[in-house]
C-alpha cells in the first residue's frame, strides 16, 4: 500500500501547517500506523479508491494531533511548559499558570484517553465508510 497522503495534499488541500515538510515523512508513518490500528486494518487499496480524500484528511488530522501532543510532551520534559495561563496582569507583567486539564494533558498521561481523542478526530471523516467497523 502506498502512502495514505502527500505533503502537497496536506498543505494545499487540507491546509495543514502544524507539520513541516521535513518532518512530514516521520509523522505520516506514525499517523498511518495509528489509523490502521483505529480502523482495524480496514484500509486497503479498495478503501483508498473509494474514500481516498476522506482517508487523507483523517491521516492529516491525526498527524497534526500526534505532532502537537509530541511538542507538548517535549516542552513539558524540558521544563518549558508551566501549564495553562490562568491570569495575566498588566501592571508589573504578572502571569499566573494553572493546570487545567486539556485533551492534550489527559492524552499524555493516559493511553486510553489518547486513543479516544484519536478516534474522535478520525470519526467525522470515516464514520459512514465502514472503515471503523471491527466486525467481519
Amino acid at each position: 500500500m502506498a502512502d495514505l497522503t502527500t505533503y502537497s495534499f496536506y498543505s494545499n488541500s487540507y491546509y495543514g501547517d502544524e507539520v513541516s515538510q521535513a518532518e512530514f515523512p516521520k509523522w505520516l508513518m506514525k499517523a498511518t500506523d495509528e489509523l490502521n490500528y483505529l480502523t482495524f486494518g480496514n484500509i486497503n487499496d479498495d478503501a483508498i479508491e473509494l474514500y481516498g480524500d476522506r482517508i487523507q484528511k483523517a491521516v492529516c488530522a491525526l498527524m497534526e494531533f500526534m505532532h502537537k501532543l509530541n511538542t507538548i510532551e517535549d516542552n513539558a520534559s524540558s521544563g518549558n511548559y508551566e501549564g495553562n495561563i490562568k491570569a495575566i496582569s498588566s501592571g508589573n507583567e504578572s502571569i499566573t499558570y494553572g493546570h487545567t486539564e486539556t485533551i492534550y494533558s489527559k492524552a499524555i498521561t493516559d493511553s486510553n484517553s489518547r486513543r479516544k481523542v484519536e478516534y474522535d478526530i478520525i470519526k467525522p471523516y470515516l464514520s459512514d465508510t465502514g472503515l471503523l467497523y471491527a466486525g467481519i
